[in-house]
């Protein structure tokens, strides 16, 4: 999901990381702690790339702009159906 979601982003944002927000980057901070993982320093994007592993950042891996606003991406059809067969799969797995 993560490469899925990573490169509708590169396709369509202006700059990446640019839909970041603190208090996910704390949960994800809290769920390495939990996994005894070490927390890298904040903050996490470097180079525009998010350098948690994505399994540590569950809302960040699934969230995509078009998704998040319209539900859906209206020009490509093809990519709103992987993405939501790759949640489903996803989902039923927590």
């Amino acid at each position: 999901m993560a490469d899925l979601t990573y490169s509708k982003c590169k396709e369509t944002c202006r700059k990446l990381g640019s839909c970041c927000s603190s208090e996910y980057c704390e949960m994800a901070a809290e769920e390495m702690k939990a996994k005894n993982v070490p927390v890298p320093s904040m903050p996490f994007i470097k180079d525009g790339v998010c350098i948690v592993p994505p399994q540590y950042r569950i809302l960040c891996t699934i969230h995509q702009c078009k998704i998040s606003g319209l539900g859906f991406d209206p020009e490509d059809p093809k990519w709103t159906k992987k993405y939501f067969a790759l949640r489903e799969k996803l989902e039923a797995t927590m």
